[in-house]
């Protein structure tokens, strides 16, 4: 699972002298930048200023995670949940500082937008800024500067019961980097409550704004840019794959085999005896073979996102065993076993379905190396134009091009060489920019399978409207990489 969640709002604010004020009323809530910033000791003396700063603030509608969480396709506790903070650079022309470090703080006081635009003489006045946080309601201290645990009165959160330090930071070497930060820890504790939901407080570090240096201008896109590509995001990452090893089914080698249970479209668990199956070892599967009824049972568990049990599907891990006498002959005879896979209640009393047959087949053990393959890789499935907030769902084609083809009078489908790892990456057509990247490390882009084939889904709250879209897939075979440009026909969004 990948998304890309928008900013609901963003500003900042500064006390920076103008015309021998400081403009600590100064709002610039619909700016199209977010301006971070340190002026030492260059305001006259008489404004009594010594530090000229800004400080920026940005809150994302979590309303999206929360569903996901609820309805258990998310669990934020699972070593590939990840979320991360992403700030696009404007660059214009204009000075940049170098070799400095920003902080990144969870707030614990709610910001108004407001409605300035002035980035010259800050001279609309609305909240919020230096001053207030909102219409009628002052920061604790001046500029959002006073720090505390998550119980204290505060204006941002230092620290909280699970995190003894909520302060993640990023080093800029050149000045021009983007940012992007892991707040994982930040986005589940406010998730489940531990953190209040008001949003991040982004500045220099806290030794920058207090040394005799002056930093001017590290420059963020708003949410108010003109380029839509450029907003800021929160990046949600988690691996919601699934595997399915029907036309992968190997002796000797644990495989896994799924059961989905749909009822008018709608995944539904299981009822044995007016039970409803859910949990570890709550179903079993048979593997019934050919000819002479030799049957091989195996105990199946509700499938689990995490530690969440996805309603209506079941998976069970076979290991059929080659020494095994009956199946030894089988194999001896004809190279593979056919079986038909047969999901029953625990008690045998009640068969749910009995699938196709599919067939096992021996491991490839051989003297040579393996040897590069060449794929032919489609990626169907996929409209011309989708919906704000839809899910796409796309079917992976993979054709091993070595394959012998025989040629038939009626045409056939195929569906493929299932691959255990298959990622998937989408680009802009016009730029070429990439908007969901290869992901093989917390596998949120990772292709899932089942007896049909390889398939994923994305929903299309990452894309912004207006804009076309091409996918690429990368097959990963023992850390080699291939990419595969241009695998599906091209798509948009529309409002």
């Amino acid at each position: 699972m990948y998304r890309s969640i928008k900013s609901n709002k963003d500003t900042y604010i500064t006390n920076k002298v103008v015309s021998l004020k400081s403009k600590v009323s100064g709002n610039v809530g619909l700016a199209g930048t977010l301006d971070l910033f340190k002026l030492h000791d260059l305001a006259p003396d008489s404004t009594n200023v010594t530090n000229e700063l800004s400080r920026i603030f940005i809150q994302f509608d979590l309303t999206d995670l929360r569903n996901l969480r609820s309805s258990g396709s998310l669990d934020i506790n699972h070593e590939s949940f990840q979320c991360q903070l992403s700030l696009m650079d404007v660059f214009g022309g204009q000075p940049t500082p170098s070799d400095f470090t920003v902080s990144v703080f969870p707030l614990s006081a709610s910001f108004e937008e407001g409605l300035g635009k002035d980035l010259v003489y800050y001279s609309d006045v609305d909240a919020s800024n230096w001053l207030s946080s909102s219409r009628g309601t002052l920061w604790n201290s001046e500029g959002c500067s006073s720090g505390g645990g998550s119980t204290q009165t505060c204006d941002f959160i230092t620290g909280s019961l699970s995190i003894s330090n909520t302060e993640v930071k990023q080093i800029f070497t050149k000045g021009t980097e983007d940012l992007l930060v892991d707040v994982t820890s930040i986005v589940s504790a406010t998730l489940t409550g531990e953190l209040p939901d008001r949003g991040f407080r982004i500045t220099y570090s806290g030794s920058i704004e207090t040394d005799s240096n002056t930093y001017f201008v590290k420059r963020f896109a708003s949410r108010h840019a003109y380029d839509e590509t450029k907003h800021p995001k929160l990046i949600l990452k988690f691996d919601d794959s699934i595997t399915d090893d029907t036309q992968n089914l190997t002796f000797d080698t644990d495989c896994k085999l799924n059961l989905y249970n749909y009822v008018k479209g709608d995944l539904i668990n299981l009822v044995s005896s007016s039970n409803s199956l859910t949990g570890s070892n709550c179903i079993k599967l048979k593997l019934v073979t050919e000819t002479g009824g030799y049957t091989l049972t195996f105990s199946g568990s509700q499938f689990n996102l995490g530690s969440n049990e996805v309603t209506g599907t079941y998976t069970s891990t076979v290991n059929i065993d080659s020494s095994d006498a009956t199946i030894a002959l089988r194999i001896a005879e004809s190279g593979s076993v056919k079986f038909t896979p047969v999901w029953s209640s625990n008690d045998g009393t009640v068969a749910f379905v009995s699938g196709s047959k599919i067939e096992a087949k021996k491991p490839i053990r051989t003297a040579a190396s393996s040897k590069k393959k060449f794929y032919s890789v489609n990626v169907g499935g996929i409209d011309q134009k989708y919906s704000v907030d839809q899910d796409i769902s796309a079917r992976v084609n993979i054709v091993d091009n070595k394959l012998s083809v025989k040629l038939v009078k009626s045409p056939i489908e195929t569906s493929g060489t299932v691959l255990s790892n298959v990622y998937y990456s989408i680009r802009e057509v016009g730029s070429g920019a990439v908007v969901v990247p290869f992901d093989d490390i917390k596998n949120s882009t990772k292709v899932s399978s089942d007896s049909e084939g390889m398939f994923f889904v994305i929903n299309s709250s990452c894309f912004d409207v207006g804009r076309t879209y091409t996918i690429d897939i990368m097959i990963k075979i023992n850390g080699v990489k291939n990419v595969y440009q241009d695998a599906s026909n091209i798509f948009g969004v529309i409002e």
